[in-house]
């Protein structure tokens, strides 16, 4: 399933696993940062959906956009939760799970006061540090 043409500073976002769709064909707002974004929305990076315009496209997601279609399949996102990195002086990228729509991706948050790294509070799941917004 495919999205009609998505207005200006839309991307398409949509999933199929081989069973059935993971949530429904929908335009999403583009985003850079969580500023672009109204709560209870949050920018992020969307990693498991191939028809989302390729890496590095962020679009402003919630538990409920896109819809997901007939509960969790089950979706792991064990090598994006719990993991942070600072992306540039100002922007934190955190691992993001959302098992109710199966979105699988990396949050992108805004550091006014810019972004540290933290050694050892990284991810479980790879050797490297963490990191916070100052």
């Amino acid at each position: 399933m495919k999205c009609p043409p998505c207005p200006t500073a839309e991307v398409c976002a949509s999933y199929f696993n081989s069973m059935r769709p993971a949530f429904s064909a929908t335009c999403l707002q583009v985003c850079v940062d969580d500023r672009d974004c109204t709560p209870p929305y949050r920018c992020v990076s969307i990693i498991n959906t191939p028809d989302t315009g390729g890496p590095g496209v962020a679009a402003c997601v919630s538990s409920t956009d896109p819809a997901p279609c007939g509960g969790s399949l089950g979706e792991v996102c064990t090598d994006v939760e719990g993991g942070s990195f600072c992306d540039g002086a100002t922007l934190l990228t955190n691992g993001f799970g959302s098992s109710p729509n199966n979105l699988c991706g990396y949050e992108r948050v805004y550091c006014p006061n810019g972004c540290e790294t933290v050694p050892d509070a990284g991810s479980p799941f790879f050797n490297r540090d963490g990191a916070r917004c100052r």
